[in-house]
């Protein structure tokens, strides 16, 4: 399954609730403190935005940091559940010792990859 794209994900999120609260951009952005193009920004997908300004948005905005991640969270759990399908099915057509050399190459793999 693929994750949808989180930013832009996000800023729809943000956008939709700022309209219901009939709030402008301008003013979203001042009870944050972060510039009204940033805000713009944000909720056209067009930048990231961390985690502390996530956390002023939900308060400003009367939500939970929940609502702005629910479903990338439902989507990445549905990943993450995928994959672990697909690894239980690969190992379990394998004999003990093929499963554990299996595991010692994907341990080896990811870290030379990714640390």
């Amino acid at each position: 399954m693929e994750l949808p794209y989180t930013s832009e994900y996000i800023g729809a999120r943000i956008r939709r609730r700022r309209k219901e609260l009939n709030l402008t951009q301008e003013q979203l952005a001042e009870r944050i403190d972060i510039a009204s193009n940033y805000l713009g920004q944000i909720e056209n997908g067009r930048r990231g935005v961390n985690i502390t300004n996530l956390i002023k948005l939900a308060n400003a905005l009367n939500v939970t940091f929940d609502y702005l991640m629910s479903d990338v969270n439902q989507a990445a759990i549905e990943e993450a559940e995928d994959n672990k399908k697909q690894w239980l099915a690969l190992l379990s057509r394998r004999t003990p010792k093929e499963q554990r050399l299996l595991i010692k190459i994907a341990s080896d793999l990811s870290r030379d990859l990714f640390e």
